[in-house]
């Protein structure tokens, strides 16, 4: 492998390191970002959730639930078993989500990114029902982020889940404009390797060539360029 080869490989493989490293650390911040907004939003809307149930209580809670905006959300038994409002089945509750609802104390949370059951149906609220509701559109085998939050005194706990195809959607598109980057990256320094090891290494060839035509011919007026390339 030449002089001029390895300068440029080097050049490539550094370049490539700082790129790839800038690229994932971009893309890590950016998810914890946007899974902390989620998760903000999914408080929010538990929150406002939990101050109705304090009203009405968990069996009426269980009977009137409602999506709130692009959040559904149904409620978690100490058992296990979970109560979503008409025509939504499919908000996954496991053995985790049981022990949260069997909690003494209220306001213990379990944030978890998951999917919708592969059977899961969901249908919008109607604006008659609640101006204030929309449809979560959740679909069967959708990624979501789910909250569960205890009531306390082991009366339940509420679960909110909302989809995470935007978020996924978003991060898609940072990791092909990351590689994209990165392999423009890449090329601009392999150019710009090629040319630096070729001003660096052109003397070297000029030396190395008249010194080859010395030990073949033995002739000693052979001239080797001091200056330039």
């Amino acid at each position: 492998m030449s002089i001029r080869t390895k300068v440029v490989l080097v050049l490539v493989v550094c370049t490539s390191l700082a790129s790839a490293t800038v690229g994932a650390l971009s893309y890590r911040s950016t998810q914890r970002s946007l899974t902390a907004e989620l998760d903000a939003s999914l408080d929010g809307a538990v929150r406002l959730l939990a101050r109705d149930l304090e009203r009405r209580g968990p069996v009426a809670l269980g009977r009137n639930l409602t999506a709130l905006g692009e959040v559904e959300f149904q409620v978690v038994s100490p058992d296990g078993q979970a109560r979503s409002r008409p025509g939504v089945d499919g908000i996954p509750a496991t053995g985790v989500d049981a022990e949260v609802a069997a909690a003494e104390r209220s306001g213990v949370q379990v944030f978890r990114s998951t999917e919708m059951d592969a059977d899961a149906t969901i249908s919008a609220t109607s604006e008659d029902e609640d101006p204030l509701a929309g449809g979560a559109d959740l679909t069967p085998g959708e990624p979501i982020r789910l909250l569960t939050q205890s009531i306390g005194r082991s009366r339940g706990a509420i679960q909110a889940a909302r989809s995470l195809e935007e978020t996924e959607r978003v991060l898609a598109t940072l990791r092909s404009r990351i590689l994209a980057v990165s392999l423009l990256v890449a090329g601009g320094s392999a150019l710009a390797g090629w040319v630096i090891a070729r001003q660096l290494t052109g003397r070297l060839v000029s030396v190395t060539a008249g010194a080859e035509v010395v030990a073949s011919t033995g002739a000693l007026d052979v001239g080797v360029p001091v200056a330039g390339s």
